[in-house]
């Protein structure tokens, strides 16, 4: 049987509610389905707007000790020319020395003074390598810092920059000074002060700020370098390369992040080792912090800033459910007493009418199209009995 012999066989009332609870579902569906976008799309706004606020308030913490390892870098910067004094002057950035000062002389007159340095000088041969060095009490440096290699051509082009450097397993904030020796620049000073403690508090504090549940603020060197893209600040994973992480789907967002520089990313991430069956998407904001270069990244996962719009959507959907079957009863019953009823008495006079009972008559309850057919109906009955 098709659908429409089948169609063909039910009554008005059958049909009216097959087509009622269509077009009912249909409204009902897309207005669920609207409201529940339009609520997360809000939801989503606010916790990037959250997000976002979060950020700016961790790229103050760090300000604030940028500013403070500067003033530490100044002070320490006017204690070594107050040891060299008349043994060089400053130029621009670079820090001349006069005839017959040397490197090694330079590294006994600092020696003493309460920071760390390291002094790199010109080899005909074998190019730059380090000729002395010690940290901020004297003790020998045994992880040298990665210095940013453009910041050390432009030394010994004698420009001097300021850069987040780790010696010895601490943080620094160092200084590149150039050295003309015998009117060439031949030497680099590099003069550190030590902000690990202090930067290492700020971190916890940025660290413990909660995004959504479970979510946390990460920090990842975008520097060009051997460092490019380690993880600077990160609850477990500090100190980690992670430009070519991928999320599920191969999706680099690290990498996108250190491209892109500021911006919003979402990714699909997966910890089965979490007993997670199923990959979850993840939703951050992230910017760059500019005096360290760092891109900091702030997010979590979307369900916990979205779950509200689930809970609106279930309710929704529950809701048009109770409502589609009550309207659809209601149209029922009233297709039934107000179409059917009426159209079944019409066909059982027609049919006692074709069986010779003239005596037949029809109730009109209503003055609806309904009731007019009645009595019409009671008319043409009256009219043929008068006739016959």
């Amino acid at each position: 049987m098709n659908i429409k012999r089948w169609l063909s066989q039910l009554s008005i009332t059958v049909k009216l509610s097959l087509t009622a609870f269509v077009v009912i579902a249909i409204a009902l569906g897309l207005m669920t389905l609207s409201i529940a976008r339009t609520a997360t799309g809000i939801l989503d706004r606010n916790a990037l707007d959250a997000m976002k606020t979060q950020l700016e308030l961790s790229k103050s913490v760090l300000a604030a000790i940028d500013r403070q390892a500067r003033a530490s870098l100044a002070h320490a910067r006017e204690q070594m020319d107050e040891r060299l004094g008349q043994l060089a002057t400053q130029e621009g950035d670079v820090l001349i020395l006069r005839k017959g000062i040397d490197l090694p002389f330079v590294s006994f007159a600092l020696s003493r003074l309460p920071f760390a340095f390291v002094t790199y000088q010109l080899d005909q041969t074998n190019g730059w390598e380090v000729a002395s060095s010690k940290m901020t009490h004297g003790e020998p440096i045994t992880e040298l810092p990665e210095v940013i290699e453009e910041k050390f051509r432009a030394a010994q082009q004698g420009k001097g920059s300021v850069q987040l450097a780790r010696m010895n397993g601490r943080d620094h904030m160092v200084e590149l000074v150039p050295l003309q020796i015998n009117n060439q620049i031949s030497g680099i000073l590099l003069l550190g002060v030590d902000i690990h403690d202090g930067l290492e508090e700020a971190k916890r504090q940025i660290l413990a700020s909660k995004i959504g549940e479970t979510g946390y603020i990460f920090a990842v060197d975008s520097n060009p370098g051997p460092g490019h893209g380690r993880l600077t600040m990160h609850p477990e994973l500090e100190g980690q390369i992670q430009l070519h992480t991928k999320d599920v789907n191969g999706f680099e967002f690290i990498k996108e992040m250190l491209r892109e520089r500021e911006g919003i990313v979402r990714y699909f991430w997966h910890n089965p080792e979490l007993g997670e069956k199923e990959p979850r998407e993840k939703l951050a904001y992230y910017g760059v912090f500019e005096p360290w270069n760092w891109v900091l990244s702030a997010g979590s996962y979307a369900e916990e800033f979205n779950r509200d719009s689930a809970t609106l959507r279930n309710y929704l959907l529950a809701f048009s459910a109770i409502a589609l079957v009550l309207m659809i009863l209601a149209l029922w019953f009233a297709s039934r007493r107000l179409v059917s009823r009426p159209l079944g008495e019409v066909v059982a006079a027609a049919n006692a009418l074709a069986g010779g009972d003239l005596g037949v008559r029809l109730q009109s309850r209503s003055r609806d199209e309904v009731g007019e057919l009645l009595q019409a109906m009671n008319v043409m009955i009256e009219r043929l009995s008068q006739t016959i």
